[in-house]
């Protein structure tokens, strides 16, 4: 498996799925430049790596069971590309305030650029046309 494919294995094994926040400061570049345009309000890329760790707390707060299964991976140069389904609960509160919870089944297509071992770019874009799209429009 090429270097590249790895990291990006890594980051969405060890980050997301594993919930090891410390590994953000190791894989993603302390420049990198995120775009989650269905979850940053006005669409805004998230930079750097203490605003990529807020918007990482937000989803882990928002979000419980949050696991990302890889369909399909593709590599060229410092590109990586794969197709993602996703699943999760979001946690949110009914008109009078009480706890509910929505389940979330959804696709995802994610493409990193890789530079010296980091990540330096991500563009990812969820199919909100999915089983449940409310439960994706958190925003930050």
């Amino acid at each position: 498996m090429e270097k590249n494919e790895l990291i990006y294995r890594r980051w969405i094994e060890e980050v997301w799925n594993q919930q090891k926040e410390e590994v953000i400061e190791e894989l993603f570049d302390k420049d990198g430049i995120a775009f989650y345009p269905y979850f940053v309000k006005g669409d805004e890329p998230i930079r750097g790596i203490e605003k990529f760790k807020e918007f990482y707390r937000l989803v882990r707060e928002n979000f419980s069971g949050l696991k990302i299964r890889i369909s399909d991976v593709a590599v060229e140069d410092n590109k990586v590309v794969a197709v993602c389904f996703i699943s999760a609960v979001q946690e949110t509160a009914d008109s009078e305030g009480l706890p509910t919870q929505e389940r979330a089944e959804l696709r995802s297509l994610c493409q990193f650029k890789i530079k010296n071992g980091k990540i330096v770019e991500i563009w990812n874009n969820i199919d909100l046309t999915a089983q449940n799209p409310k439960a994706a429009l958190l925003k930050l």
